[in-house]
């Protein structure tokens, strides 16, 4: 993500005044809120001159634990409804049943 400036499921560090300016995190959508947050900053800092940055070292390692739970054929359908279906997946929990339905 570091070629396209966004940060998806990253830890997003940010001046306060630019939160507040470009409205926080939406309440309109159950995933990918970080990267839309992360575009919107990207824009802010631009329109005054201030560098975006995707930190990369020290590399940051995610769990993998979702690929355990789910079957293939699972991961597969919630990768193609989300990219088929992608506005509407985002915003709607049940779209998004492999984050949200408790299986751990």
């Amino acid at each position: 993500m570091r070629v396209l400036l966004c940060a998806p499921g990253s830890f997003l560090f940010c001046r306060a005044d630019a939160f507040r300016q470009i409205g926080g995190f939406s309440t309109q959508l159950y995933a990918a809120e970080e990267v839309q947050l992360s575009l919107a900053l990207r824009r802010w800092g631009r329109s005054k001159g201030i560098r975006f940055a995707i930190l990369h070292s020290p590399r940051h390692v995610s769990s993998g634990r979702k690929f355990y739970l789910y079957s293939r054929r699972e991961i597969a359908g919630f990768l193609a409804r989300a990219l088929f279906l992608t506005r509407s997946t985002l915003r709607d929990q049940k779209g998004l049943a492999i984050f949200y339905d408790g299986r751990r």
